[in-house]
C-alpha cells in the first residue's frame, strides 16, 4: 500500500491568530504549517512540497514578486 503525503499548505503571516481560522477551513488531507518571514518560507519550501502559500500583505514587501519569482523557482506549480 503506498501512503500519499499530504499536500502542504503554508500561512505567511506575523499574527498567530490566522492559523486556527485557516485551519479549520481547509479540506481534510491539507497540512497547514505557518512561517513568519520569507527565510523560513524559503526554507519549507526546500523541505517539502508545497503547493499553496497563503501570505500576509504586510509580510510581502518590497522584494514581494522577486521572491515570489523565487518561489517558483523550488514549486512552479504552487499557487500564492
Amino acid at each position: 500500500m503506498v501512503h500519499e503525503r499530504p499536500k502542504r499548505v503554508v500561512l505567511v503571516d506575523t499574527e498567530t491568530g490566522n492559523f486556527d481560522l485557516i485551519k479549520d477551513t481547509l479540506p481534510t488531507g491539507l497540512e497547514l504549517r505557518m512561517v513568519r518571514d520569507w527565510e523560513q518560507l524559503f526554507r519549507e519550501m526546500k523541505k517539502a512540497e508545497v503547493s499553496l502559500v497563503i501570505m500576509d500583505l504586510t509580510v510581502l514587501g518590497p522584494e514581494g514578486a522577486k521572491n515570489i519569482r523565487k518561489l517558483k523557482e523550488y514549486n512552479e506549480e504552487v499557487k500564492v
